[in-house]
């Protein structure tokens, strides 16, 4: 189904950095063809690997869209990786407070420019990124804000922040060659959510059946 676009504002207007001109393109094409943007980046994504900048367009993109739900994963992968970003930490609770991210990024324009990380720099902090994230219980990993959080939305909210974090830990895992820890983060998903028991038993056999392989 196409998307449409829900409001009369470019998406080169609602973005409020700098992109590298490998991800301005694609904006350029979303003004004019949102569906085709959107494979275009995510085929980008899938060579580039975890590029939180390029989350950090996708969640833009699906939000013009209208695509709540794909907006706030988005940003939330963005913001995983990269934990030394304040406007990526910001990004997850702003995109379900848009008043709130109008008035943020207004005051940072007058302060200084919003820092959006560089390509790389995500790796340098992706061991602390594993060791916050597996020394926290799950129902403790949460979107924070300086304001208080009363709407009744936002446990919604916290409740997906909570499994895409898990589950990307587990991706991190993979990716660097810790299965046994990876295995051990689907086995705690399946039991803090019984309807993915399916899901993870099938990650889980995946990741042994590679092991048992190499």
């Amino acid at each position: 189904m196409s998307r449409k676009k829900k409001n009369k504002e470019s998406l080169t207007d609602a973005i409020p950095v700098a992109l590298p001109p490998s991800l301005a393109s694609h904006v350029e094409l979303y003004d004019t063809d949102p569906d085709k943007a959107l494979g275009r980046l995510h085929q980008h994504m899938r060579r580039r690997g975890n590029d939180p900048v390029g989350y950090m367009l996708l969640a833009f993109m699906y939000k013009q869209a209208g695509d709540q739900k794909n907006a706030l994963e988005s940003a939330l992968k963005a913001r995983i990786f990269a934990p030394g970003s304040l406007f990526m930490q910001k990004l997850p609770y702003f995109l379900t407070h848009p008043d709130r991210f109008e008035a943020w990024i207004t005051e940072k324009r007058k302060s200084s420019a919003v820092r959006v990380p560089d390509q790389n720099e995500f790796l340098k902090d992706i061991d602390n990124l594993i060791d916050t994230l597996s020394d926290a219980s799950p129902k403790n990993i949460r979107l924070r804000d300086d304001h208080e959080q009363a709407e009744d939305h936002v446990e919604a909210t916290n409740r997906m922040a909570d499994k895409i974090a898990t589950e990307t830990l587990a991706s991190i895992y993979e990716m660097q060659g810790k299965t046994e820890k990876a295995v051990e983060t689907y086995k705690l998903i399946a039991m803090r959510d019984p309807s993915r028991s399916k899901y993870c038993d099938e990650q889980i056999t995946r990741l042994q059946d590679m092991a048992n392989l190499g």
